[in-house]
């Protein structure tokens, strides 16, 4: 019987350079494995920063609109002597335009607070509603509307002239006969937040000299502060 021998230079692999092969095969699936999960990661994390930059631009625009647009009415507590406006550095309250898809209403009564939980909202109610000008700390009757949640602080400022009559910041605003020239919100995150919050300032438009009226449609006024 003839043999067929395997020529010379034909060999098949032997069992250890397929072990080798396999060994190597294997890596490379793990290391590609480890780089799509790493850029799987980075991704959200940038969908992640990108959202909270979207939800911290859009509190600033809301609350620029109806601050912008605040009142001037006498303060029921106070007629005759002051503007209807309270701000201290956690809570500010105000009479403003409705709104837009409320309009044509009744003025409405604005609160900024931060809740227990570090929720930072915006509460409105309709200013012709009983109780609306009740300044106790209860939000019964109000309608609110989430802004961000899960922060560490508050912090509220307004820049107008002081006892003395000189212009400064101040803590608080209340009892006064004029709207506070600017007013200046920061929101503070728990360390490690990666969101940030770049200081708002607002000047009321009825607190300067403006062509535009408080009453004017949020996107009716091309100024900005």
């Amino acid at each position: 019987m003839t043999g067929h021998a395997t020529p010379h230079g034909e060999a098949g692999f032997s069992l250890a350079e397929m072990l080798v092969a396999l060994a190597v095969t294997g890596l490379f699936a793990l290391v590609l494995a480890t780089g799509i999960a790493r850029i799987g990661h980075a991704a959200k994390r940038s969908a992640a920063v990108e959202s909270n930059a979207a939800r911290v631009e859009q509190a600033q625009v809301r609350l620029r609109q109806q601050i912008e647009r605040a009142i001037p009415l006498s303060d029921p507590q106070n007629p005759g002597s002051a503007v209807d406006f309270r701000g201290t550095s956690a809570i500010t309250e105000w009479i403003g335009a409705p709104g837009d898809a409320a309009a044509p209403d009744a003025p409405w009564r604005y609160r900024l607070a931060r809740n227990a939980d570090g929720t930072v909202a915006l509460y409105h109610r309709n200013s012709l509603d009983p109780g609306a000008a009740d300044r106790s700390p209860s939000l019964a009757g109000w309608q609110a509307e989430p802004l961000l949640g899960d922060t560490a602080a508050l912090e509220l400022s307004y820049f107008g002239p002081a006892n003395a009559g000189a212009l400064s910041w101040q803590s608080g605003w209340t009892a006064r006969p004029n709207l506070p020239l600017l007013v200046r919100i920061a929101v503070r995150f728990p360390t490690g937040d990666r969101r940030v919050w770049p200081d708002l300032l607002i000047r009321p438009r009825a607190a300067a000299a403006t062509p535009c009226p408080p009453l004017a449609p949020a996107d009716a006024c091309g100024d900005r502060t």
